[in-house]
């Protein structure tokens, strides 16, 4: 969704500018028959696609934004899964020492008997 975003805000861009050399090329030949309509119309067109790619941004740096925090929560859940995996592995190697322990007083009894 970033990436059409970007896309578009370039394709918005390109449309400002586009404008704007058609209203230069206007008002050059506009300014001899006197007609404005033209110019004003492409004038809003530009505030327009101005206002979008404006809002585009917005939108884009909200993604960024949403971006980031969603990065740090993932390191966050990927320290605390490492240190669960730790845990875990300590545990397991305690119940192993627990259960050699406890073969080994078998092994006695066994002798024992």
């Amino acid at each position: 969704m970033q990436n059409r975003l970007v896309a578009n805000v370039a394709t918005l861009k390109q449309a400002v500018q586009d404008l704007k050399a058609k209203l230069a090329a206007s008002q050059s030949g506009d300014a001899a028959q006197g007609d404005n309509g033209k110019n004003v119309a492409l004038m809003q067109r530009i505030e327009e696609l101005e206002h979008e790619k404006s809002e585009r941004d917005k939108c884009i740096q909200q993604l960024e934004s949403w971006q980031r925090q969603l990065n740090a929560e993932m390191e966050i859940l990927l320290e605390a899964s490492e240190e669960n995996d730790k845990a875990g592995l300590a545990e397991v190697m305690q119940l192993k020492g627990q259960v050699h322990d406890l073969q080994q007083q078998l092994k006695a009894a066994k002798g024992e008997g």
